[in-house]
């Protein structure tokens, strides 16, 4: 009887060992499939004036159009590109990273060849959460 009693114990404690042992391993593997991406803070920004009436215009002379950009977040601005939606139009902005709380100059300069009414846009590629932004401005050529 105490052999039974003693084989029954000895029974119950190696089954706490392996359940403790199984318990562990999958606990231990469950938490090193776990992985975390942190993703890098966008900037975020406030343009005033998206869109641009800018009245009438002489023809075959260059006509710059300024959009002004601020940084309102916490991280730096960076425009990694201004893509200008026709040949007729050339964009100047600047590369360097915008710190929080200032702003920076995106330049349209527009060239009209044709005479009458027109509109055109630039798309500015960057780091901010609204990533691309429209930039729109139209007028009249006379």
């Amino acid at each position: 009887m105490k052999k039974r009693l003693i084989y029954f114990l000895l029974a119950i404690f190696i089954f706490l060992i392996s359940g403790i042992i199984f318990y562990k391993k999958k606990f231990t593997a469950h938490t090193e499939e776990i992985s975390y991406t942190i993703q890098p803070e966008t900037a975020n920004i406030f343009i005033p004036e998206k869109f641009k009436d800018i009245g009438s215009i002489k023809q075959n002379v260059p006509f710059t159009v300024s959009f002004s950009i601020h940084n309102t977040g916490k991280n730096d601005f960076i425009i990694e590109n201004v893509q200008p939606d026709c040949n007729c139009t050339v964009s100047q902005f600047s590369t360097n990273p915008i710190k929080s709380k200032d702003s920076t100059i995106i330049e349209l300069t527009f060239n009209a060849y044709n005479l009458g009414p027109f509109q055109t846009s630039a798309f500015v590629m960057h780091n901010a959460n609204n990533s691309p932004t429209l930039l729109i401005f139209r007028g009249i050529v006379e």
